[in-house]
């Protein structure tokens, strides 16, 4: 059976560095895939379906942190 190891809970500092790189990683492909989308072909509009749907997830990213603001 393998052995499960027990990593010590995030801190609430660490939860924000994580929340902060998930948004910055957002921007960046985000800003790429808009920009693709109207230098290529700006006549279909398609890049606010990942701006929405990978949005609504840092959004629940943040409230999930900041919701457990005050536990370990």
């Amino acid at each position: 059976m393998p052995k499960t190891t027990k990593h010590p809970p995030k801190t609430h500092q660490e939860r924000i560095k994580g929340l902060w790189i998930h948004l910055i990683v957002f921007l960046i492909v985000n800003t790429g895939l808009t920009t693709l989308n109207l230098t290529r072909n700006s006549e279909k509009l398609w890049f606010y379906w990942p701006l929405l749907g990978w949005g609504l997830g840092v959004m629940l990213h943040a409230a999930i942190v900041y919701r457990r603001r005050n536990q370990p």
